[in-house]
């Protein structure tokens, strides 16, 4: 009861005072709301591309593939459906196979100050030991 007799004095008051204040707040929480779901978006799709990069050096690393180049080729053709241009390099060093990817940050779904933010590359590094050597 006192709510909604609360809800009906912030309707009827004419000072003003608490609808400023709601207004900003309501700003406020909007312009956080954009930036957590902005942020979070970005990780989602960096565990994406981890995922890709794992599965690609994984499958090195058993001996399924043994030529980084077959590996770099299809690992860029995975991530290129989702992000249009993308770089990718994979070398094996020693008994290491190491897998560097580069991909634009606009090509990134992005919001609001995340989205201005940059207009370089976002890279990604993944190396796993390898077993068949």
């Amino acid at each position: 009861m006192r709510t909604l007799r609360h809800i009906r004095g912030f309707a009827d008051r004419q000072s003003g005072t608490i609808t400023i204040e709601a207004l900003f707040w309501v700003i406020t929480f909007s312009v956080l709301m954009t930036l957590i779901s902005s942020a979070s978006n970005t990780f989602y799709r960096f565990s994406e591309v981890q995922r890709h990069m794992q599965d690609s050096n994984r499958a090195m690393s058993i001996g399924l593939e043994r030529d980084p180049d077959v590996t770099a080729a299809r690992l860029e053709a995975e991530l290129e459906q989702i992000y249009g241009s993308v770089t990718v390099s994979c070398q094996i060093n020693g008994d290491v196979v190491s897998t560097v990817v580069q991909i634009p940050w606009s090509s990134l779904p992005l919001m609001g100050r995340l989205a201005r933010n940059g207009t370089r590359n976002v890279e990604f590094r993944a190396a796993h030991i390898l077993e068949w050597s």
